[in-house]
């Protein structure tokens, strides 16, 4: 049998998927993580909807869309910890804002502007309590889409953020349904920018294989 090679453009995707991919997502787990084992109530919730809707059972395409707390959970730890804090656009045309004080800010072409996403992430403009985790701010469907942007916007968004999200919800849905997690106490926490946000001094955690325990936070 002849082996018939990819397209170019299904090879160059999915290179890019692997590659790029594997750093953004491991520290969207180890924010989570963190998040959930810091906050009990939230951690006690997210346990409970797993095992009510998992019932046990490896996660498939149809259970993993009923995990809405489960999925609000990472859209939180986005919102206050985005693997890539911000980027780089460039300005292909001149442009005219007005920025919140009235003020009309000229934009030439070529211009080369930041996007803070961190910033906006924690604006009190736009989030009530911005510094508090919690994922109920993804529930109810008002949130407005412009002001959440960990994935960036437009047709140059991240190519791989629903393989991103499929990815770490099924990563999160079988970690917690399997095993007890808790945050040691005494560690520094510091968010470290390089390429992407990480912890700075790492993160630990005891692990042990879940009892089955009713979930008391």
């Amino acid at each position: 049998m002849q082996r018939e090679s990819l397209p170019s453009n299904v090879l160059l995707r999915t290179a890019v998927e692997l590659m790029a991919g594997h750093e953004t997502t491991s520290n969207l787990m180890t924010w989570t993580l963190y998040h959930l084992t810091t906050n009990p109530n939230v951690y006690c919730q997210c346990q409970q909807e797993i095992d009510t809707i998992l019932k046990g059972q490896l996660p498939t395409s149809e259970t993993l869309s009923k995990l809405v707390y489960t999925e609000a959970v990472l859209k939180e730890s986005l919102r206050l910890h985005p693997p890539v804090a911000n980027i780089v656009r460039t300005a292909i045309e001149d442009n005219t804002i007005i920025d919140q004080n009235g003020k009309q800010i000229h934009i030439k072409k070529g211009t080369d502007i930041l996007l803070n996403f961190f910033m906006l992430h924690h604006s009190e403009k736009y989030w009530t309590n911005p510094w508090t985790f919690d994922p109920r701010r993804f529930l109810d469907g008002t949130l407005e889409p412009s002001i959440f942007l960990p994935f960036s916007a437009g047709p140059r968004s991240c190519i791989g953020q629903n393989f991103a999200m499929l990815e770490a919800k099924i990563m999160l849905s079988m970690i917690v349904q399997r095993f007890d997690l808790e945050f040691v106490e005494g560690q520094k926490i510091v968010p470290d920018v390089t390429i992407t946000m990480r912890p700075k001094y790492g993160l630990f955690m005891r692990i042990k294989l879940r009892n089955q325990a009713e979930c008391i936070p």
